[in-house]
Order: C-alpha cells, then sequence, then structure tokens
C-alpha cells in the first residue's frame, strides 16, 4: 500500500509538471501568434505605397508572424487622421502634417522633393508667375496640398490669386498635356515616375523653387534641397542642371500601443536588410535612423 505521503507528493509532482508544460505552451503560442497590422500608404500607383509594400513583404519574411496588410489613402494628412483613430497601426507621414501625442517616429523614409510643373509654353518660370493661373493640385488628405499652400503663402498667393483645381497625380499629368491646366504641383522624390510621365514627352517642365531656407523660418520640417540634373532623364539630361527646390521627409510612423517587439522586428528589417528592402524599392536607400 502506498504510503499518504509519498501518494500526495507524486500528486504535487504531476501537477507541477502539468503546470510547467501548459506555461511552455502559452509562451510558445504566444511567440508564434500571428500579429495582424494595417499600414497607410497613399495611393497605389505610388513609389511611396511600393516602398509599403517592400517593407510588408520583408518584415513577413523574417518574421512570420508578422503580417502586414498595406491600404491605399488619400495621403499622409489622412494617414494621420486613421492612426489617431486607431484604424491603422503605421503609416508612412510627411514631416510637415500634425500628429497626435499617440504617435512614434520608427525612422524618416526619404525626402519629398516640392516639383512645380509648369505647361509648355506658358512663361511661367517662378512660383510668383503662378497668379492668375489654373493650377492642378494633389486632393483633400494629400500633404501635398498643404506643402502647396505653405509655399504659396510665402510668396503672397493667396487661393483668390490662382484657379486651383484639385485632382489626382495622373489627371493632373493628362490636364497639363492637354492644356487644360498651367501647371500641377506635386511633392514627390526625384525621380518619381509621375512626374516623369508629365515632362519627359516635352508637355511641361520643373520650376525652380529657390527660396527654401526663408520657407524653413515659418515651417520648419521644410528644408533646402534640389533635384538633381538628369533626374528624369539621363541624354539628353532632364533637367538640364540641378534645380533648387524645398524638400520634406516621408516618415514612417506608428501608433503607441504597437508591441515593443513588433517595433523591434519592423525596424530591424528596415536597416538590417536593407539590400533585400532596395531590390523590391530604390526608396529603401534613403532610409536612415531618427535623430
Amino acid at each position: 500500500m502506498t504510503p499518504p505521503l509519498f501518494s500526495l507528493g507524486r500528486r504535487i509532482g504531476v501537477a507541477l509538471v502539468l503546470i510547467v508544460a501548459a506555461i511552455a505552451v502559452t509562451v510558445r503560442y504566444e511567440r508564434s501568434k500571428p500579429v495582424l497590422l494595417v499600414m497607410g500608404a497613399g495611393a497605389q500607383t505610388s513609389e511611396n505605397f511600393q516602398l509599403a509594400q517592400a517593407i510588408s513583404q520583408v518584415v513577413t519574411r523574417h518574421y512570420p508572424q508578422v503580417a502586414i496588410t498595406v491600404v491605399a489613402t488619400q495621403g499622409s494628412t489622412q494617414n494621420a487622421q486613421l492612426l489617431q483613430a486607431g484604424r491603422l497601426d503605421l503609416a508612412t507621414i510627411q514631416a510637415d502634417v500634425s500628429t497626435s501625442p499617440t504617435t512614434s517616429l520608427l525612422a524618416p523614409l526619404y525626402t519629398d522633393a516640392y516639383q512645380l510643373l509648369a505647361r509648355a509654353g506658358s512663361g511661367i518660370r517662378s512660383f510668383g508667375d503662378l497668379e492668375g493661373r489654373i493650377v492642378a493640385l494633389p486632393p483633400a488628405g494629400n500633404a501635398g496640398l498643404r506643402s502647396f499652400w505653405a509655399v504659396a503663402n510665402h510668396f503672397g498667393i493667396t487661393s483668390e490669386d490662382i484657379r486651383a483645381v484639385t485632382m489626382t497625380p495622373e489627371a493632373a499629368a493628362w490636364a497639363l498635356f492637354s492644356g487644360a491646366v498651367d501647371a500641377t504641383f506635386e511633392a514627390q522624390p526625384p525621380g518619381s515616375e509621375v512626374v516623369r510621365a508629365t515632362i519627359s514627352e516635352g508637355a511641361g517642365y520643373i520650376v525652380p523653387i529657390d527660396q527654401a531656407a526663408a520657407i524653413q523660418l515659418r515651417f520648419p520640417s521644410v528644408e533646402p534641397g534640389r533635384i538633381p540634373k538628369g533626374s528624369y532623364r539621363g541624354e539628353p539630361p532632364l533637367p538640364e542642371t540641378d534645380l533648387q527646390t524645398a524638400v520634406v521627409w516621408r516618415l514612417l510612423a506608428v501608433r503607441d500601443d504597437m508591441p515593443p517587439k513588433v517595433a523591434q522586428a519592423i525596424t530591424e528589417v528596415l536597416f538590417e536588410r536593407r539590400r533585400e528592402l532596395a531590390e523590391l524599392s530604390p526608396l529603401a536607400g534613403f532610409i536612415r535612423a531618427p535623430d
């Protein structure tokens, strides 16, 4: 007959083994439990959206439990609002867009250049020449609209001085080509396919914005920059020379409640898997650490 004390000890030992096993299973499950994230990335045809998709693919390649769904949005302003509302987990946002206290910076991705495109034969040579003209602007929710009015304010141009029409970049390119508008404004990285399609056939040209340092005095997120010679064609070069303009960083922002391990995984991909990202999107080569 088994002594009662021995029987009790055996039952306690079995219970401890079961508890340890349960904890191990729970920990293993938590580590492998899928993490589903939603990322806002602007227009589906944009280079920004392409970079977001690259981040999603490479993150899942190295962290299979993390799945990022990239969704098209109207742009940075809407992304900031959707982050605050909890409808997005991470998003790309221009640095000149206000965000809520619950939003954090993960990494600067690349710079958008302010690109003013004028119709061939329009005679527009400076931002001030837009007075009295028809100008195609990005739609509401796109940070490019905010950027345009920041520059216009510096040059003393108001909504009463121009005839502004909002449309998508593709529609604006066609409007410029057909002569329906005199100019368009885009906040896009140099070499953007949207801009290339607009000016490569001679329908338009880029107008320099040469007072970026002065604009920065009122809008600190704006920096002096340039559109390099040959950005849109190498021979003959287009543009023919480096063009001064203003630039603003495109940032990857996340909600503060993102689990630290998930944020760490995404950050690791951004900085240690740069070559893999660049194979999918050239813009990945411009990612830098926050300062």
